[in-house]
């Protein structure tokens, strides 16, 4: 399974002691897919010396400036410097909370990857967006103008994760053939724009993912991995659900 994933997305939540908790319930934990942590920028360095080395740990978000008078910001750079090259670009609640355009989702993807960055690049549309079947549209445009000016030799570093708005954070998950129909059409497109790409480009599926339904999720054949929520912040829920998704 060395092509599958399973990403916690900590987001806002876990203090130092409670990461330390978590990391000794894993610390001899071996897996057969990619295990990842994106978590705060506070904790990026803990996280990384506590957990395996096999694990991949990501930052939540970055700056689209490199260095500058930005007060409250964190550049890749700076990341880099940590020994950070992970990194987490377009979720959602960027998107819907802080105003995040396609066009900055776009600038910080270049700037990553000219810093030899490995992302993962989320979209994923509105409840709105779906009853008004703009579904395939909208996932096409984010595509189309999040990859914009990614050459043919950086797109191996992207990690697409699909995670549908109105699924996340509401215990609601998107039928089998939601999921499956929405992920094979983002693998169509990218190889329409990348049809030199021998590899095929992992796409994730993320909206209230969790041990109880991943039984049913890991066998949508198009889904290479997810990217969990709610259902990582509890050592054991989310230890459940890695053995689950392994069987």
């Amino acid at each position: 399974m060395k092509n599958k994933y399973l990403i916690a997305n900590w987001k806002m939540n876990l203090l130092s002691k409670d990461i330390t908790d978590f990391s000794e319930y894993f610390k001899n934990f071996h897996s057969k897919i990619n295990l990842g942590i994106c978590c705060n920028f506070l904790y990026l360095e803990q996280v990384k010396k506590l957990f395996p080395k096999s694990w991949n740990i990501y930052a939540q978000n970055y700056s689209e400036f490199l260095d500058g008078a930005y007060t409250g910001e964190t550049s890749c750079l700076m990341l880099k410097d940590k020994k950070i090259s992970h990194a987490l670009i377009g979720h959602s609640e960027r998107r819907n909370l802080f105003l995040e355009n396609n066009s900055k989702v776009n600038t910080k993807i270049l700037l990553g990857l000219k810093y030899d960055f490995k992302l993962i690049f989320c979209i994923g549309e509105t409840l709105e967006q779906r009853q008004n079947n703009e579904t395939y549209q909208v996932l096409e445009n984010q595509i189309k103008l999040g990859l914009l000016s990614v050459k043919n030799n950086e797109i191996s570093n992207i990690i697409i994760a699909y995670e549908p708005v109105w699924a996340i954070n509401t215990g609601i998950s998107a039928t089998d053939e939601e999921i499956f129909l929405a992920v094979d059409f983002i693998k169509k497109t990218i190889k329409n724009i990348y049809p030199e790409t021998k590899e095929a480009i992992p796409v994730l599926y993320g909206g209230s993912v969790n041990d109880k339904n991943i039984d049913v999720l890991k066998k949508i054949a198009v889904v290479d991995g997810f990217l969990v929520g709610s259902s990582s912040l509890k050592k054991e829920a989310f230890l459940n659900l890695i053995k689950k998704y392994e069987k």
